[in-house]
């Protein structure tokens, strides 16, 4: 019930992450915090930021089609600290697509280079 792009640029906003967005949009559909159950689809693992809204809100699963290879991802940090919380959603990596959702991330920050507009 909530739908994201990253809106960092357009938004001049660092928190305006793809996620977080979809997050925001569906608490407030379904007037709470909260939302379980819930899954929450991204075409790059979620950063570290996205990771902390995930946890708050209690997101039971995340699916992802693209690892993050350098940085904190989701995965990197739930190995790492996932028994200092009191949630820790269930993690899908969607191989099978996992070109597809490459090939959109090389473009958009292409044209993230090119100060492009965002599709």
């Amino acid at each position: 019930m909530g739908r994201g792009k990253n809106e960092i640029i357009s938004r001049k906003d660092p928190t305006a992450h793809a996620e977080l967005l979809a997050i925001r949009e569906a608490c407030a559909h379904f007037q709470s915090e909260r939302m379980l159950p819930s899954v929450l689809v991204s075409t790059l693992e979620p950063c570290t930021l996205c990771t902390g809204a995930i946890l708050f809100a209690r997101v039971a699963e995340v699916q992802y089609f693209t690892p993050v290879l350098s940085g904190a991802g989701i995965v990197r940090l739930l190995d790492q600290f996932g028994t200092s919380y009191n949630h820790r959603p269930l993690l899908t990596h969607i191989e099978s697509h996992q070109e597809k959702a490459r090939q959109i991330l090389v473009s958009f920050f292409e044209r993230k280079r090119a100060r492009l507009p965002e599709v």
